[in-house]
C-alpha cells in the first residue's frame, strides 16, 4: 500500500523557464539615469509640498511617498511574469526573487503613480460618472503603454523569454490593462479611505494604506498569465490568461466604482453634465 502511495504524484515538473538574459550598462548611463529620475521624483514631491503649504492639505505628498514605499512589490511582480533589469555592475535598490531592482526604479514609483492618483482622487471629489470614469480608464491604457515603452527601446529592462504574450515593441499589452487597473482602483480605495474619520484626521495613514493597494490589486490581476507563465509553455494558453488578466482589470474598475461611487444626485447632475458634454 506504502509503495503505491510513493508512486503517486505529488507535484507537476516545473515548467523550464528561458534564461533572463544580460543587460548591462555603464556607470555613467546609470548614474545619468538615476539623476533623470531623481529630479523627476522631486518634481512630483515639491509640488506635493507646494500643495500642502498653500491649501493646507497633504493628502498628495503622503500619496507619493506611500507609492515610493510600494517599490518593495516590484521583485515579486518581475518574477511572476519574467522582468529582467541590468544585474552586471547596478546600481542597485532592492534584491529578491532571483531579480535585482536599480536604484533608479525607486524614484520612477512615485513619478508614475503619485500623480495620476492624486488626479483621479480630485475627480473623484467633484463628481464623475460612470461613463467618464471608464473613458478615463480607456484614455489611460495607452498612456501606461507609452510609459513604458520608451524604457524597454533604452535596454532600461526587459520582458524576456519565449513565454511572453502578445507585446506592442516588448510591452505586453496586458500589463497595460493591469498597470491602469492599479492606478484607478487604488484612487477610488484613496477616495474611500479619505471619508474615515481615522484618515481625515490623520491623512500620513496612507503611507501604509498606498504600497498595500498597489501590490493587492497589482498581484490579483497578475495572477492569471502569471500562473499560466509559470505552468505551460503553450502561447495559447498564455495568451488567453493574458486576455483573462486584462478582461479582470477592467472589471475591477467597473466594480469598484460601483461599489465606492454609488449613485448620488451629484453623480446623476455629472452624468448629465457629460452628456451634454458628449
Amino acid at each position: 500500500m506504502l509503495s503505491v502511495v510513493d508512486q503517486l504524484a505529488t507535484r507537476a515538473d516545473l515548467i523550464p523557464k528561458d534564461p533572463a538574459p544580460e543587460l548591462i550598462k555603464s556607470m555613467t548611463w546609470q548614474v545619468s539615469m538615476l539623476a533623470v529620475t531623481v529630479i523627476l521624483a522631486a518634481l512630483v514631491f515639491g509640488y506635493a509640498l507646494r500643495t500642502w503649504r498653500t491649501t493646507g492639505r497633504s493628502e498628495m505628498f503622503w500619496i507619493t511617498l506611500g507609492a515610493l514605499a510600494a517599490v518593495f512589490y516590484e521583485p515579486l511582480g518581475d518574477y511572476m511574469v519574467d522582468i529582467t533589469y541590468h544585474r552586471s555592475g547596478a546600481l542597485t535598490s532592492l534584491t529578491g526573487f532571483s531579480g535585482t531592482i536599480p536604484l533608479w526604479v525607486l524614484f520612477m514609483y512615485p513619478v508614475f503613480w503619485g500623480p495620476a492618483i492624486l488626479y483621479l482622487v480630485t475627480r473623484l471629489e467633484t463628481g464623475l460618472a460612470m461613463k467618464r470614469w471608464m473613458g478615463l480608464f480607456a484614455l489611460s491604457i495607452p498612456f501606461t503603454l507609452f510609459f513604458e515603452v520608451p524604457m524597454l527601446q533604452l535596454g532600461l529592462y526587459q520582458y524576456y523569454g519565449s513565454q511572453q504574450p502578445i507585446a506592442v515593441w516588448g510591452y505586453p499589452l496586458w500589463m497595460a490593462f493591469s498597470n491602469t487597473a492599479a492606478i484607478f482602483m487604488v484612487s477610488l480605495l484613496v477616495h474611500a479611505a479619505r471619508k474615515t474619520a481615522l484618515v481625515r484626521g490623520r491623512p500620513a495613514y496612507l503611507v501604509l494604506l498606498v504600497p498595500s493597494f498597489i501590490i493587492g490589486v497589482g498581484v490579483t490581476t497578475i495572477v492569471p498569465i502569471g500562473l499560466a507563465m509559470s505552468s505551460t509553455t503553450s502561447l495559447l494558453i498564455i495568451n488567453l490568461c493574458a486576455t483573462v488578466s486584462a478582461v479582470l482589470s477592467v472589471a475591477y474598475a467597473w466594480v469598484g466604482f460601483k461599489m465606492v461611487m454609488p449613485s448620488t444626485p451629484t453623480q446623476s447632475l455629472a452624468a448629465e453634465k457629460d452628456a451634454v458634454a458628449a
